[in-house]
């Protein structure tokens, strides 16, 4: 069972990651996890931060196109 306490400093070293760079929410869980959290904390933390509109895989995926694109 997942403690509030715990949640919350998962939610908030998420935010600090996503500070960085973007991450998927597969990614963003696997970093949680490296970081000691509990892989069902982390996948909630994870789903926090994409209702709160921090991870947004379709805009990544699009920038990541356009990125590629440009190369060409």
């Amino acid at each position: 069972m997942e403690s509030a306490a715990e949640l919350y400093a998962a939610v908030k070293r998420g935010e600090g990651l996503l500070s960085y760079s973007s991450k998927s929410a597969r990614v963003l869980t696997q970093k949680l996890c490296e970081k000691g959290f509990d892989r069902e904390i982390a996948e909630r933390a994870a789903e926090i931060l994409k209702n709160k509109g921090l991870i947004n895989e379709q805009s990544d995926m699009e920038r990541e196109v356009e990125r590629c694109v440009r190369k060409l």
